[in-house]
């Protein structure tokens, strides 16, 4: 077991020195200074220096490559998501307003790219099968959506309906982009009212493949919403929608803001 002086804590030691130059501005270019520079500095071996920028990478503090040398990871533009996000029903790039948080860079307009395709209850997140089990008898229809703003991707879903249900809506023709305004709007117009929203959120690391699909760097968590909409109809309140929203820990913001009588 490595003592207070040993190989292990001698580079989380310098890791955190490091964190705190970053932290206080120190290299305003963004690029840390070469490996021989960092490792005379510090008065340690090249191999105990590599070992604490690889810890810097692995947290998503900063990037590396061959020949470059490292840099500092820059924060990325973000997505504000408020407690009321679901009131009024926008649609970025359709007039759609986003309060900015002191201190960020908020999105508010970008692109949506959506594919569609029939399958059966199987197909759900055991998790969350048990909300559709003897509401999808004709199966369900499945459409995966992502949202982009200038070239990155902020979020990307995949939501759940029953074919009966969405049968003669936008939402089953292949043009319709899955926003939650649009669903809404598709099934108001069968009738269909939405008077809850069950939704977690909770938080993990990728996936290889949601890593990719996010493009997603090294050391970067996810936060994951899974969110069951139920609508009432002729008296009768149903689980007509389930979906599970993935959201890149470092380009969205959650705020919680609520209001109320002082007491």
């Amino acid at each position: 077991m490595p003592t207070s002086s040993g190989p292990r804590n001698q580079y989380q030691a310098i890791a955190e020195k490091l964190r705190e130059k970053i932290r206080a501005g120190d290299w305003n270019t963004g690029t840390l200074p070469a490996e021989y520079t960092l490792a005379h500095e510090y008065n340690v071996s090249r191999d105990t220096l590599r070992r604490a920028l690889s810890l810097l990478r692995t947290e998503g503090v900063i990037d590396s490559a061959q020949g470059y040398g490292s840099w500092v990871r820059q924060q990325l533009p973000r997505r504000v998501l408020e407690a009321d996000r679901y009131r009024p029903l926008a649609k970025p790039g359709a007039g759609s307003v986003v309060r900015r948080a002191e201190g960020v860079e908020a999105i508010s307009t970008g692109t949506l790219t959506s594919s569609a395709q029939h399958v059966t209850v199987d197909d759900l997140p055991t998790k969350l099968r048990r909300w559709m089990d003897g509401h999808a008898p004709d199966g369900l229809l499945r459409r995966d959506s992502t949202f982009s703003s200038a070239g990155v991707v902020q979020q990307h879903w995949t939501s759940w309906w029953p074919t009966d249900v969405v049968n003669g809506t936008l939402l089953a023709e292949p043009g319709t982009d899955g926003w939650s305004g649009t669903t809404v709007a598709a099934l108001e117009s069968v009738g269909w009212q939405r008077v809850c929203i069950h939704e977690e959120v909770w938080t993990r690391m990728p996936q290889p493949d949601e890593a990719r699909r996010l493009h997603l760097p090294l050391g970067i968590p996810l936060l994951i919403a899974e969110r069951v909409m139920h609508y009432a109809r002729d008296g009768v309140v149903e689980p007509v929608e389930v979906a599970v929203v993935l959201l890149p820990g470092d380009r969205n913001l959650l705020i919680n803001e609520f209001t109320g009588p002082s007491t």
